[in-house]
């Protein structure tokens, strides 16, 4: 009976509803599974074992650029042809195509880390870990990089079909493996970092072949086999062309200040900046299940013309993101100091990311608020403005990250992080949209962005002012809740279509 709700519930096509309930429910639990799990597993390996952990996960984003634009296009291209079009051969051809593309560079992958292992074991300033240990650590994380690189195919794949639930269920299956199966093999097997990236490299594989067997079968039939074609790359190599050289300079952006402190910090400095990442990094994990479900939807309203319910849709996205980022934001960056302590339990450790935390965090709450614009371009076709826009703060990022880490360490490379985005929201939206949604560009800053973003800020902030310091970890918890709480509360009720949507649904009017 389990087994049957389960492959139903893999195999079912959701509302955009439904989507962003499934991938905030996957998201949400892969975070705290995540979360969870790291103060659990980081005594067994030691500090200098996360830094190579914040290295693996660099080096994973960095990685990424090799998806080339394949990804974004298969979402686009999948929505689009369910939506208007009853072909059942093209989308499987365009995902054998795009499969051999993805194979071929995790071959790639494969073999850059056999030959490159010893030349990194010098990149990085270990105190304790040997040279040996070091080139294993980077020999399994390539094996595991090289195996996870096709599950943005098939995760993609599965989006564009609305098959969101199917990629959050079994999100939280392997994060519980990936995290706490980890747990045990560090307790009874060996807690080395070998040990570690070992288990990624077997998670990997069987993640990425569970996604494979999904994907291809929610594939509609048809009466003969998938092949490889050109003419499904010919069709988008354009957009395909575009997304692939925004991904290079995204990677660029995001990544360059852990780069550039993994060269000049010791590795143990570097792994307090890594944990300092995974809280900011954790947006991600709120901001990607709004942009994954209205990514799909915007391409099918505008493949299909409809310029209100297109309006109505993205107007609403916008603000969604800001009422579910911004609360936590603000919670985030006026408590780092309590949650970060809340969190690991160890002086100095808080000590060394709490600041860290606040500004990464403020960077990457302003980020969030550039996605929603994002998937109108993209679903739009448009890929020009936002490369210009991240190839300009590559420009910017790069040259201040280096001369900013080296002046005031993580804290000043951090810092670029919050000045970059700062830019993209004031620059890059007006820009948008003197071409897209002509005379909406008030309307995101004031009703989608200014009021929930002053209202999460506005109580975060008067909270501090009376907050009542304690060493009971009960007290700060209860505190931190209510406050989180009365966040969402004033951020929802200053987000005109939410608070409607919501008092409508409970019976309400307004």
């Amino acid at each position: 009976m389990a087994e049957t709700s389960l492959s139903r519930l893999l195999s079912k096509e959701f509302s955009l509803k439904s989507n962003i309930l499934a991938n905030f429910a996957g998201n949400g639990l892969v975070a705290i599974v995540s979360i969870i799990a790291l103060p659990f597993y980081l005594p067994l390996i030691g500090i200098e074992a996360y830094g190579l952990i914040g290295f693996f996960a660099a080096f994973q984003a960095i990685l990424s650029v090799l998806d080339l634009g394949l990804g974004v296009t298969i979402t686009r291209e999948l929505a689009v042809r369910s939506a208007i079009s009853g072909d059942s051969s093209g989308p499987r051809d365009l995902v054998r195509t795009s499969e051999a593309i993805y194979w071929g560079m995790a071959i790639v992958i494969g073999s850059l880390g056999l030959a490159f292992a010893p030349q990194l074991v010098r990149f990085v300033n270990p105190e304790n870990l040997t040279a040996e240990t070091l080139r294993d650590c980077f020999l399994l994380m390539s094996f595991s990089l090289a195996l996870q690189f096709p599950m943005g195919l098939y995760s993609s794949g599965l989006y564009g079909l609305q098959r969101q639930a199917a990629v959050s269920v079994i999100g939280v299956l392997f994060a519980l493996m990936r995290n706490f199966g980890v747990l045990a093999v560090l307790l009874w097997v060996s807690s080395t970092p070998r040990a570690f990236f070992g288990w990624q490299v077997l998670v990997s594989a069987t993640h990425t072949l569970t996604l494979a067997t999904v994907l291809w079968t929610a594939l509609p039939a048809s009466n003969r086999r998938a092949r490889f074609s050109r003419d499904v790359l010919k069709e988008s190599w354009r957009f395909t062309a575009g997304i692939g050289a925004i991904s290079i300079v995204s990677v660029l952006v995001t990544q360059v200040d852990k780069v550039v402190l993994a060269r000049i910090l010791p590795l143990d400095a570097f792994g307090y900046y890594s944990i300092a990442a995974v809280i900011s990094g954790g947006l991600q994990r709120l901001v990607q299940p709004v942009f994954q479900a209205y990514f799909p939807k915007l391409s099918q309203l505008t493949a299909m013309s409809e310029t209100v319910p297109l309006k109505d849709a993205y107007h609403q996205g916008c603000q969604l993101m800001a009422v579910i980022v911004m609360p936590i934001s603000a919670v985030l960056i006026f408590f780092s100091r309590e949650i970060v302590s809340l969190w690991q339990q160890n002086d100095e450790t808080v000590a060394n990311t709490y600041v860290l935390v606040s500004i990464l965090v403020a960077g990457s709450a302003l980020n969030s608020l550039i996605f929603i614009p994002y998937a109108l371009q993209l679903a739009s076709g448009w890929t020009k403005l936002h490369l210009f826009a991240v190839s300009s703060a590559v420009i910017v990022a790069v040259p201040l990250t280096v001369v900013f880490g080296l002046t005031y360490g993580s804290v000043g490379a951090a810092s670029v992080w919050m000045v970059v985005n700062a830019g993209f929201v004031l620059l890059y939206i007006p820009i948008m949209h003197r071409r897209l949604l002509l005379g909406e560009i008030w309307r995101w800053y004031f009703d989608d962005v200014l009021k929930p973003v002053l209202a999460a800020f506005l109580v975060a902030g008067a909270a501090r002012l009376v907050f009542i310091d304690s060493a009971s970890q009960t007290l700060v918890t209860l505190q931190v809740s209510v406050i989180l709480c009365l966040a969402f509360i004033s951020a929802a009720a200053a987000a005109g279509r939410i608070r409607n949507r919501t008092l409508s649904k409970l019976g309400m009017a307004y």
